[in-house]
């Protein structure tokens, strides 16, 4: 399926099937280049996430999460900028809060973390009020426990390549205690499901 498709079926956003589909095929897109992010912005698809951010569908709603993470992980400072422009870092703040799912509220802290790591748009993601709630719900989590909710979600069963964990390194390396939190714990979430798998690779 080649992204102009994808790009078409971002424009049904009232349609709920659908959107379980498309968010969850935008979640993998959004880890692809900082280029294919870009041509997805700029072409609708994160307005169509914020857009389904709005809903209650807890699989939309993680999809979402997810894919905004990636976004803020993979896409560079550019895309980082675009998410700022759009508002994604107050989209945030509702999926941060999620009662519905730990997965969805992390992935939602991931992303704001990641955004407020970029000195030059910081200032707008402290504005939004997401970023005071990435350490109180990680110093509620257990890492043990989170690796288990990970690996029971299809989409994490391998846990996180090498490179993956790369783009958690300006966290660790930043000035923002957010970040550094974060960043930290995702890798003791990272080092428990790859020592269940016996891969310490």
């Amino acid at each position: 399926m080649g992204l102009g498709v994808i790009l078409n079926l971002t424009r049904e956003q009232d349609d709920a099937q659908l959107a379980r589909s498309v968010s969850g095929i935008l979640e993998h897109m959004f880890k692809h280049t900082e280029e294919t992010s870009a041509q997805l912005i700029t072409n609708g698809a994160l307005d169509t996430l914020l857009y389904w951010c709005r809903g209650t569908d807890p699989t939309v709603l993680r999809h979402c999460a997810v894919a905004l993470a990636n976004c803020a992980m993979y896409g560079g400072h550019r895309c980082q900028r675009l998410m700022i422009e759009k508002q994604a870092a107050e989209w945030l703040f509702p999926l941060a809060f999620s009662k519905e799912d730990e997965l969805i509220r992390f992935y939602a802290c991931l992303a704001v973390a990641v955004l407020a790591a970029n000195r030059e748009i910081e200032k707008e993601v402290v504005k939004s009020g997401t970023l005071e709630l990435v350490e109180p719900f990680i110093a509620s989590l257990d890492p043990e426990e989170f690796a288990r909710n990970l690996l029971d979600s299809a989409d994490s069963m391998q846990g996180r390549t090498a490179a993956d964990l790369q783009h958690l390194l300006p966290l660790l390396d930043g000035t923002r205690l957010e970040g550094k939190c974060i960043a930290a714990f995702y890798l003791c979430v990272e080092t428990s499901i790859k020592s269940r798998q016996r891969n310490t690779k």
